[in-house]
């Protein structure tokens, strides 16, 4: 199709992108004029002898406009047969900004291209500031890399060196760094602790749940504070009479089950804080009751319950009736 082609009001396409305000089509019918056409196509009048810069100019279109006379250098000084140019058309409907253009389009393109270096110069300082903050950034994600692959490692130096464990739940545990271990109606060990040792180097562990058979389990050793990630500890189903002070070394845990067995005496006096009783049945849930203990079961606030292993006595309405302060007549 010939670039001089024109539609039913006989205008050409030319003409149709820069009245519109299309520079997108505009620039390519230009490039392609500059390539195979005649320059004159860029200059085609309508009836009323307006050319493309014309009708740019009379529509506001500064973009069009600039595009016709940077590119396609049309004519600025070119007149209709009114004898109007095209900065009279954008100064007949007050387009500032089109005529500005048309009086010196050289000053604009020199102030368009100082605004564009001060700005280049004032962008500098920023893409430096931002590159010096995604290098901060990719520096801190590569420390967080290396430490977590120190502790990997540290971690698994640690379970090689463990001894070799009594129960194949302990060794699986050390072995494949599982986060959990049940050991429930197992046959304590003979010897100085019912326990397998190898059970303190499980520093992975975040659940531990012990039931030994038999309730062979009467006390817990020092070295459970060595599971520091511990998060669930269940130890219910033993005849535990206290827990060690260092289960306080447990910041992260959050749920912990003990239940006493039968030896604890039920008119015992309360323990030292250092060696809490756990005597009748007591549950804690919640990551906040943990946390904000310091000791953890040490510094807990046992009720009569659970100090006693039965809720106080109810009194009855006679003694009620009988008592004291309510027999007492005033004055």
């Amino acid at each position: 199709m010939s670039i001089r082609a024109e539609d039913d009001g006989g205008h050409t396409g030319v003409q149709l992108a820069a009245a519109s305000g299309n520079a997108e089509v505009l620039e390519v019918l230009i490039d392609h004029v500059l390539k195979v056409g005649e320059k004159a196509d860029l200059e085609a009048e309508d009836d009323d002898g307006r050319t493309p810069l014309m009708m740019a100019s009379h529509n506001g279109k500064l973009e069009c406009a600039r595009l016709l006379v940077l590119r396609g250098k049309a004519r600025v000084d070119a007149k209709s047969e009114s004898g109007k140019t095209a900065r009279d058309y954008a100064l007949s409907r007050k387009h500032e900004k089109v005529a500005a253009f048309l009086a010196d389009p050289t000053k604009l393109v020199e102030e368009e291209e100082s605004e564009e270096e001060e700005e280049a110069q004032v962008q500098k300082p920023k893409v430096f500031k931002a590159s010096l903050k995604l290098e901060s950034e990719k520096n801190k994600q590569h420390e967080v890399h290396e430490a977590r692959v120190r502790a990997a490692e540290e971690l698994q130096a640690h379970l090689a060196s463990a001894p070799a464990a009594e129960w194949d739940e302990v060794a699986s545990v050390l072995a494949e760094t599982r986060r959990e271990l049940s050991l429930r109606g197992k046959a304590a060990l003979a010897g100085s602790s019912p326990l397998d040792p190898a059970i303190w180097r499980c520093v992975c562990l975040f659940e531990l749940r012990i039931e030994l058979a038999d309730g062979a389990l009467t006390a817990f050793p020092p070295q459970l504070g060595l599971l520091r990630d511990l998060t669930t500890l269940i130890l219910s189903h033993n005849n535990l009479d206290h827990l060690p002070a260092e289960i306080g070394d447990l910041s992260k845990l959050k749920n912990l089950e003990v239940r006493a067995g039968p030896s604890a005496s039920a008119t015992a006096p309360r323990p030292h804080r250092s060696r809490p009783s756990v005597t009748g049945r007591w549950r804690r849930t919640g990551s906040k009751s943990c946390r904000a203990r310091s000791r953890s079961v040490a510094r807990s606030r046992w009720s009569t319950s659970a100090r006693t292993g039965s809720p106080p006595p109810r009194r009855s309405p006679a003694s009620r009736r009988s008592s004291p302060s309510n027999s007492a007549t005033m004055p």
